[in-house]
C-alpha cells in the first residue's frame, strides 16, 4: 500500500492518465475503471473471456486505454488493472470487491448519490483492498473520481 503523504507519484500518474483518456474520447466514450496494484495474486478479479482473444501487450497503456474505452470496442467492459508504473497487467476484468462492514460510514457524506453507480462502488470498495494502491473511474459523461483506501477524490468534470 502506498503512503500518499510520502509518495504521490502513483496518484499523480493515475490522475494524468485519466485526464488524457477523457480529453481525447469525448464523443465515443463508455467510461473506464482502473485499478492500480503491482500484482494480481489474491485480487478478486476475473478477466472477461473476450479480453483473452487480444494481445494488448504491444501497445502503450494510454493508447490502449483510449482504444478500449470507445463504445464500439469489445474490451470497454470491466476494470483494467495497471501497475504503479501504469503498465497494463490485465484488461477488461470483472471485480468482486468485498463489501466492507463500514459501508454506511463510507457512503455517509456529501456525495451526489445520483452519480454513484456500480462502477463507482466497485472502485471505492476495491480501493480498500490492501494490495491495491488506488482506483480510478471516468463515467460516460466524463466525471472523474480517484479512490485511495476508501477516500474519494473528485476529478475534473
Amino acid at each position: 500500500m502506498i503512503n500518499y503523504d510520502k509518495d504521490k507519484t502513483v496518484f499523480e500518474k493515475l490522475s494524468t492518465l485519466m485526464s488524457n483518456i477523457r480529453v481525447e474520447n469525448k464523443n465515443d466514450f463508455y467510461g473506464v475503471g482502473l485499478i492500480i496494484t503491482d500484482h494480481i495474486n489474491g485480487l478478486p478479479v476475473y478477466q472477461l473471456p473476450i479480453a483473452k482473444k487480444y494481445n494488448i501487450g504491444k501497445f502503450k497503456t494510454e493508447a490502449m486505454l483510449k482504444w478500449m474505452c470507445g463504445s464500439k470496442d469489445a474490451l470497454h467492459d470491466g476494470f483494467h488493472i495497471l501497475t504503479s508504473n501504469m503498465d497494463i497487467l490485465l484488461n477488461s476484468c470483472y471485480v468482486a470487491a468485498p463489501i466492507p462492514e463500514c459501508t454506511d460510514k463510507i457512503l455517509n457524506s456529501d456525495l451526489d448519490i445520483e452519480k454513484i453507480g456500480s462502477r463507482w462502488i466497485t472502485a471505492l470498495f476495491t480501493s480498500l483492498i490492501p494490495e491495491v494502491h488506488a482506483t480510478g473511474i471516468i463515467s460516460a459523461s466524463g466525471s472523474q473520481y480517484l479512490f485511495v483506501n476508501g477516500v474519494v477524490y473528485k476529478g475534473v468534470d
